[in-house]
């Protein structure tokens, strides 16, 4: 998704009673006709604050062939958005004391190769396993294609990158690990268990996991073809298209909408639960680490905000929470492009400041594919 698209999609949150006449309208009109012209795939985009939708819609192409305009009914890729719902899925699994965060993983997954055993859940949920990435081990081999694939890649690594709790740092790899204790202890599929407890319970009727059944209209990733003006499906070079838990999660706006109320309004898990989801976790030192159940945090404007990307074959997708004023953010787009945790700081800020905000400069570059 272009910088610009994200930007000016961001812009519209700025878009209340008391900000409209500040705006660059004649700009954004501009920029929006662009995609109503079906020249390009686009975005869906959300702005929730309380119970108030302040904007809810969709712009560009889903489908090029097709002609399919995007809505809000229009289903993406979520790619590592869905880290959130794994997360929350283990919370649900330890409030009904079906496991413990400090549980070792080889205990719902003997398979595990012997380097990995001191590893615990909690490590995994915080990205302090010290794991390698199975998105970057794979090189010449087989590529990994389920879950069980990557349990057995791992089995052929001869260690970790750093020592169980030492370090945080980013993988994939946890995630994988943990819908499939999700799996174990739950006797579901990780799909049927999001779906019994998370999605049916919020109407979430149009989100399914990969290799479900697909609900609705569905967005098509694309990238901008390299030196010409129109685009091409995207395609990833690595992981498999039935692998969960780092990813695998396809929703639309509506059901994101539903998601963030469901979420805000404490209607999945206990207050204490939802407080530990938003909360930076820990390493083995008991320093914190700027990862809690699913979410990244950064500050805006003086606000604490929890954020999260989602990145994979051509899609690209920004999630913003602020607690203090129960304000959400989603935008879920079908072109890769620039980074838009990125382009979300200075328009977020903007916002909470309630200060207008310049249109951001496009640039055309792909920051790689990782979930």
């Amino acid at each position: 998704m272009s910088r610009t698209a994200i930007g000016l999609a961001l812009l519209l949150l700025s878009a209340g009673p008391q900000a409209a006449a500040e705006l660059p309208l004649p700009s954004l009109r501009h920029y929006f006709a662009a995609y109503e012209r079906g020249q390009r795939p686009g975005a869906a985009v959300l702005v929730l604050e309380g119970n108030r939708v302040l904007h809810q819609q969709g712009y560009g192409l889903a489908d090029l062939q097709r002609r399919q305009a995007i809505t809000p009914r229009t289903s993406f890729d979520l790619a590592s958005l869905s880290k959130q719902f794994t997360a929350l899925g283990v919370a649900l699994l330890a409030d009904k004391g079906k496991l413990s965060y400090d549980d070792p993983a080889c205990r719902y997954l003997p398979r595990l190769p012997g380097y990995a055993r001191q590893i615990t859940i909690r490590q995994l949920i915080h990205h302090t396993s010290g794991l390698p990435e199975y998105l970057e081990l794979a090189g010449g081999k087989r590529v990994p294609s389920t879950n069980a694939d990557v349990v057995e890649l791992l089995r052929q690594q001869p260690g970790l990158k750093a020592p169980p709790g030492a370090r945080h740092q980013y993988n994939n790899t946890g995630y994988v690990l943990l819908a499939s204790i999700i799996e174990r202890v739950s006797g579901r599929s990780y799909g049927e268990f999001l779906r019994h407890n998370l999605f049916r319970p919020l109407g979430m009727n149009r989100t399914f996991v990969e290799g479900e059944r697909a609900v609705g209209p569905q967005a098509r990733g694309y990238r901008r073809i390299p030196g010409l003006r129109r685009f091409g499906l995207a395609r990833e070079a690595t992981g498999g298209s039935a692998i969960v838990g780092d990813g695998g999660v396809h929703s639309c706006l509506d059901d994101m909408r539903k998601w963030a109320l469901g979420m805000q309004q404490g209607k999945l898990v206990r207050a204490d639960t939802l407080r530990r989801v938003f909360s930076k976790g820990t390493n083995r030192k008991g320093r914190p680490v700027n990862y809690g159940f699913g979410w990244w945090f950064e500050k805006h404007a003086s606000h604490s905000v929890a954020v999260h990307t989602g990145t994979w074959k051509g899609f690209k997708n920004v999630m913003a929470y602020v607690p203090e004023r129960k304000l959400w953010v989603i935008v879920l787009g079908n072109s890769g492009g620039a980074s838009p945790r990125k382009l979300l700081r200075p328009w977020l800020a903007s916002y909470l400041d309630r200060r207008p905000a310049r249109p951001a400069t496009p640039r055309r570059r792909d920051h790689g594919s990782l979930r």
